[in-house]
């Protein structure tokens, strides 16, 4: 442990937070041999002498494709151990889930859970177990752990500010790919302290080398020493062995000799024993390898071929030459894994496929679980065997019911390369495209491709059509999604499923996604024909219902009503583009009904596990949320629409959470924040003459307003009603760019040709008559009209404003100018208060800023005190206020928004300090009318 003080000292500070209830994560960062494991074992020996529950896990670069691996290391002995009191506690609630992802149960259902239930359920369980006793988690070679292990990590490391909890895990430099990318998350993590390892300084090498010779060193051959390893502990004290084997005296006259010894001192020792030893320690070590440098011994001794007394004997010759150690009564690994490596590749790939498959069928007929010998089947070449691709496909399975698709996919394209039998072909196609629709979907679209192009059958090509044209719709492979979809609808049997591509092909044209040149004709038709009461039939009334509103036409919203009335469309299509075209209708129309269904859709994406639904409905919430003025709520929507995006790799997300949330934080003010909303959309640049922009542009005419750059906001405005012009887009509850480009000219000193493009804007609100839209047309016209006629115009805005409380807030903001400088002073001072307070409440604050000058500009004073009372408090605040005064404990209250403990803590205590009460028994009375 030389010169790792430091490290130490960053540990004792994270388990003295664990221990107070502040959750930290410490990661130790270097590259092999520089003694992280050794670190880590200081960590679980302090943590274990403080009182903590430890459990320890380790990555493993054969087991990366098994689900849930580092976690089930973590959990499974645990649970294990655990008295059954305990064990139904930890998983009772919420934790529910988390008993078949560990193992410890069965699974008790047909629909397997998607990844969000699964990593709810983890979440859940670990808060459990810290509840009874603070606890560490340790997982060395964290680099080669499995990619749902990762997620679950990353799903945690923002709920930890709460617990007895510490997280503590080593890795190597951060690599590329799936695993690379989560690993990056994890490090960006607030809670996540990345502690790099360092070599040693040539003073400790020197000292390390002294005490492995056990005598005193020449300083020129310590100097040389650190040279040539770099000051690598590892190779410091493989090259001590080598100078004990050699009888290397540490002199100067030797120093020669040590120069180019460096870090391949371990790859030629273990080279050289490969030769010089027995052949039974060789076999054992290869098998071993093959295994994962850890392994027991009677299983390793099978793999290689070897009589158990043979393999203890082998085992014991390895262990004294340093390169095994025991890992258990019967288990054995090597003492480095740069040892297995050297090892492992050793072998020729022809003898490592024989000794996975050798592997394979020992722990078959162990009759471990299947995704155990799935992790040799992936390493053997294929050769056409049908039992390795049932085994497959049962790993498959398992990996599905424990929430981990993406190790299902794994297994079932190693299924396909084996091949399996022409009659199992497509039905494994299909499944593996199926499972990659949750986890991968550009791999979902080539996958459904190749199983379309085996498909004869008229009736199934369909489906798989529909399937396929979803697939690349959310890609951004728009022309072939329409082209999919068209040939589906050709041939698909039932109106159901007619209904269903219908409604994705309308969906692509709403999004702007594709411009069709039979757009409109074919919209014509599915408007005119007669739609039953299947679920397709109701998501062709969604889909329409936006085409529509595009429009302008306020008989969108009946078809939107007729959509959503229905509660088997949640049920069948949870998320899907069809309910969203329903959710935009409604929200631009002001409608109930749109956060109604939404909160449905939410509870029934957390019942399902499904992210895609997930950040769906969180996405167009967070819309409802920002029409109706509440930013607090709409940006924590949209921040975690955005987490859900890029879980589930939405790349179509960018067109629309990015925008809004923008939006949002520009109204709150935080204009850096908006900034890296618009950046996180990934929209190319410059934007393709086609595409899904207007939005987009929308948002960033109003960034660059708010940083004062006009003549760059008109541009971004007249933009945005050009391409949305293009999908025939004329409703500015959709896109309001007509009122944005006007304000932008207001601030250039064209107020002319603003009021021009206001008018414009206020006829087509009318003509749609939904409040939020119509009042903004209103106070714009009104802050671009002088005299009476602008007096009027905010006036009826105010009167026009009712739940859409950021645009009344504008509106009496405009009101009060006018009402001052028609000089009606006083009633400008209460009109303004009013605005001020309001914007102030939620949050607005360049808004509130703005009238408290026009305030003070008027005679008036501002507010000294904040709002108080039941009015104050937040959405969440008032769902969690009501919650707690009917008896809820702040963990049941959790479970049931799917939030944190902290979260409710916190919220809780703002109900507190705006009800002017200090306990929960005076919630029920300060919160009643």
């Amino acid at each position: 442990m030389l010169e790792r003080a430091s490290v130490l000292a960053e540990l004792d500070r994270g388990l003295a937070a664990a221990a107070d209830g502040r959750g930290r994560c410490v990661l130790i960062e270097g590259a092999a041999g520089l003694g992280k494991t050794r670190v880590l074992a200081a960590a679980r020996q302090a943590a274990t002498a403080a009182g903590f529950q430890v459990k320890t896990a380790r990555g493993s670069e054969l087991e990366r494709g098994f689900a849930f691996g580092v976690v089930r290391q973590m959990f499974e002995p645990l649970l294990a151990a655990m008295p059954a009191a305990d064990r139904d506690l930890v998983l009772s609630g919420a934790a529910s889930g988390a008993g078949v992802v560990t193992g410890a149960s069965a699974p008790t259902t047909d629909r397997p859970p998607g990844d969000f239930a699964s990593l709810h359920a983890l979440y859940w369980l670990t808060a459990n177990l810290c509840a009874l006793r603070p606890t560490v988690l340790i997982c060395d070679d964290l680099h080669w752990a499995d990619e749902p292990s990762l997620r679950f990590l990353t799903f945690l490391l923002p709920r930890l500010e709460d617990m007895n909890l510490l997280l503590v895990a080593a890795t190597r430099p951060r690599q590329q790919g799936a695993t690379g990318e989560l690993l990056a998350r994890l490090v960006a993590d607030a809670s996540c302290l990345s502690v790099p390892l360092p070599p040693l300084s040539p003073s400790a090498s020197g000292t390390l080398i002294e005490a492995s010779l056990g005598r005193p060193g020449d300083p020129e051959f310590l100097a040389a020493c650190h040279s040539a390893t770099g000051g690598n502990p590892l190779f410091l004290s493989e090259l001590a062995v080598a100078a004990r084997t050699n009888d290397l005296a540490p002199t100067a006259e030797n120093t020669a000799q040590v120069n180019g010894v460096g870090a391949e001192a371990l790859g030629r020792r273990v080279e050289s024993w490969l030769v010089r030893m027995p052949a039974d320690c060789g076999a054992l070590a290869r098998a071993i390898s093959v295994l994962g440098g850890e392994a027991v011994l009677s299983v390793a001794a099978t793999v290689a071929k070897l009589e158990l007394s043979a393999a203890l004997a082998a085992a014991d010759t390895l262990e004294r030459h340093e390169l095994l150690e025991r890992a258990s009564a019967d288990g054995v690994r090597f003492v480095h894994p740069l040892v297995n490596t050297a090892v492992y590749e050793s072998q020729s790939t022809s003898v490592r496929a024989a000794g996975h498959r050798r592997a394979a069928v020992t722990l078959f007929y162990a009759r471990v679980s299947p995704e155990r010998v799935a992790a040799h089947l992936l390493r053997m070449l294929p050769a056409g065997q049908t039992i390795v691709v049932e085994e497959l496909r049962r790993a498959a399975r398992d990996a599905l019911a424990r929430g981990a698709p993406e190790s299902a996919l794994r297994y079932l394209r190693r299924a396909l390369s084996e091949p399996p039998d022409a009659e199992d072909e497509h039905e494994i196609l299909l499944a593996a495209a199926d499972v990659a629709a949750a986890v991968d979907l550009p791999a979902a679209a080539d996958l459904y491709t190749s199983a379309l192009e085996r498909c004869t059958d008229p009736d199934e090509r369909a489906s798989i059509g529909h399937r396929l044209a979803r697939a690349r719709y959310y890609v951004g492979r728009f022309t072939g999604s329409w082209d999919a979809a068209a040939a589906a609808l050709e041939c698909a049997p039932t109106d159901d499923l007619r209904g269903r591509i219908a409604a994705g092909m309308i969906s692509l044209c709403v999004a702007g996604a594709y411009h069709a040149p039979d757009r409109d004709e074919r919209i014509a038709g599915w408007l005119a024909q007669e739609r039953g009461g299947d679920p397709g039939s109701r998501m062709l009334d969604a889909a329409l219902s936006a085409a529509v509103a595009m429009t302008g036409d306020p008989a969108a919203v009946a078809l939107a009503e007729r959509a959503l009335d229905d509660p088997v469309l949640t049920e069948v299509s949870a998320g899907d583009t069809a309910q969203i075209c329903a959710w935009w209708t409604l929200i631009a129309a002001d409608h109930d009904l749109a956060m109604t269904n939404l909160d449905a859709v939410l509870a029934r994406a957390h019942q399902i596990g499904s992210y895609y639904a997930l950040g769906a409905a969180l996405t167009w919430r967070g819309l409802a949320w920002l029409y109706r003025g509440d930013l607090a709520e709409a940006i924590t929507d949209l921040d975690d629409a955005m987490t859900a995006a890029d879980t589930a790799r939405i790349g179509l997300a960018g067109a629309f959470t990015g925008p809004w949330l923008t939006i949002a934080t520009v109204e709150r003010g935080d204009l850096d924040a908006a900034e890296a909303a618009l950046t996180w959309t990934g929209a190319p640049q410059p934007l393709p003459p086609d595409g899904p922009w207007h939005l987009l542009l929308e948002a960033r005419a109003r960034l660059l307003r708010a940083r004062h750059r006009p003549e760059e906001a008109l541009r971004s405005a007249l933009a945005a009603g050009e391409c949305f012009a293009r999908i025939g887009g004329v409703n500015p509850a959709v896109v309001g760019w007509r009122s944005e480009a006007a304000l932008a000219l207001r601030s250039l000193g064209r107020e002319r040709d603003g009021r021009k493009l206001a008018q414009e804007d206020l006829e087509a609100a009318r003509r749609w008559g939904a409040p939020r839209a119509l009042g903004r047309a209103l106070w714009v016209a009104g802050l671009l009209t002088e005299g009476p006629a602008g007096l009027q115009y905010a006036a009826d805005a105010v009167d026009v404003l009712g739940s859409a409380k950021l645009e009344r807030a504008k509106a009496l903001g405009v009101l009060g100018i006018r009402q001052r400088q028609a000089g009606l002073v006083t009633d400008a001072r209460h009109t303004l208060r009013r605005g001020m307070d309001l914007a102030a409440t939620l949050g607005a604050v360049p808004l509130a800023e703005r009238l408290g000058a026009e305030l003070r500009a008027s005679g008036g004073r501002p507010r000294r005190t904040a709002l108080s009372g039941p009015a104050a408090l937040t959405v969440s605040e008032r769902r969690v206020a009501d919650l707690a005064a009917d008896g809820h404990t702040n963990r049941e209250i959790a479970q049931r928004l799917f939030v944190t403990p902290k979260t409710v803590e916190v919220h809780l205590s703002a109900c507190y300090r705006k009800l002017a009460i200090s306990r929960r028994d005076e919630l029920s009375a300060a919160l009643a009318p």
